[in-house]
Parts: structure tokens; sequence; C-alpha cells
């Protein structure tokens, strides 16, 4: 087990908070990480690129000019991709882009970014993470009291409060405890997260739910 401090929303010590050592005590290769990141990037591509060959340029298929005695480049039609307005040649077309990784890959390596914050200091569980107005000011002045710049907040998806409160700060996002990511938890400084949504953290972890990307 790794132990955790647990701090309230003045940020003083409050208690200590247990993680299984499968999620709060695991080092992986940078490899896998690397890896399990471009699967997850690599899903997220939408794939919409399109641009037209000549079967899909409109225009004459007629010769533009005769093949000899004009000085000019030989060409076949005006839908060309020589020619101005004429095809795309060679140029990218509609795709899906299907990425996969084993699940125990994906999961060690997000249990690894994780416990990189724990042993970094930067996995805060706090004992209630509630905001009692959702002006974006209290949620401000309660990350500087922190000393945090960017976090990914695990927070209850039916606290709309909160949402509304950090939506409008930039290096704030906040995600339901089975939407994290490890694009996210890499992308900011801290993890922040209440003692009920790190349990549920947890439990989305070790079931099947820790299958995204």
């Amino acid at each position: 087990m790794v132990t955790v401090p647990v701090i309230d929303m003045e940020n003083k010590g409050v208690g200590e908070f247990e993680l299984p050592s499968e999620i709060g005590d695991v080092v992986a290769s940078p490899r896998l990480v690397h890896e399990a990141l471009l699967t997850q990037l690599t899903n997220r591509r939408r794939g919409t690129a399109s641009t037209k060959t000549r079967a899909f340029v409109q225009g004459s298929k007629k010769k533009p000019f005769q093949q000899k005695g004009t000085g000019r480049a030989r060409q076949g039609h005006s839908r060309s991709p020589l020619l101005w307005k004429g095809a795309v040649a060679f140029g990218p077309l509609p795709r899906e882009f299907n990425a996969r990784l084993p699940r125990k890959a994906r999961k060690k390596a997000l249990c690894s970014v994780i416990s990189d914050k724990i042993r970094e200091g930067r996995f805060l569980v706090v004992d209630a993470l509630r905001f009692e107005s959702g002006k974006t000011k209290q949620v401000a002045s309660w990350l500087k009291r922190l000393d945090v710049s960017t976090a990914l907040i695990v927070h209850d998806p039916a606290d709309s409060l909160s949402w509304v409160a950090a939506r409008n700060i930039p290096t704030i996002k906040l995600v339901s405890p089975n939407a994290v990511t490890l694009f996210d938890v890499m992308r900011h400084d801290f993890l922040i997260a209440s003692r009920e949504r790190v349990e549920q953290l947890i439990s989305f972890i070790q079931g099947k739910g820790a299958t995204r990307g």
C-alpha cells in the first residue's frame, strides 16, 4: 500500500489515504508510456481530411491543345494535377485511425504516471472537494493557496457548480473518475481528487473500464 496525505480546502493535513501498490507504486518504462500515449492520440484523430482526385474534379476530358508543335508541355485534359484548378495527386482521403494496445499495458502506463505524481507530491487528495458557489474567483483563490498552476481535477459529474466555477480557467480540467486518461494526467502538473473520487478512480482502473485509449 502507498500512503498519501489528505488535506482540506484550506491546505491543512487532516489524515492519510492508502492506495493499492498496483496503482500508487508502479515504475514503467518510458517506452511503454510513449506507446500508450501515441495509441491514445492516434485514436483521437478524426481522419476527415479529403482531396479530389481527377475522377472527382469538375472539368472536360478534352485535350486542351495539340500534343506537338506548341512548345508547351503535353497535357491530357484540364483535370490534370499539373494544371490550375486541377486534381490533387496522392492527396489525403477520409480514413479511420485505429490503434490498439493490450489492456494490461494501458493500465500499467496510466498507473505509472499516477505513481510519478505521487512520488513528486503532485497527487493531492482533498477530504471534501466542493465549492459553495459557481464563481471562478473561488476556485482561483483555492488553487493559489495550494500553489497549483495546472491541474486535472477528478470531480462528481453531478456537481455542476464546480464545473461552472472552473470552466473559465484554461489550465484546469474537470473530469469524472471514469474519464481519466493518460494524456490528461501527463498534460497537467497536478492530479487532484476527493477521497470519494479517488476510491471511484481506483475501481475504474482495477475494473474493465480502464481500457480507454
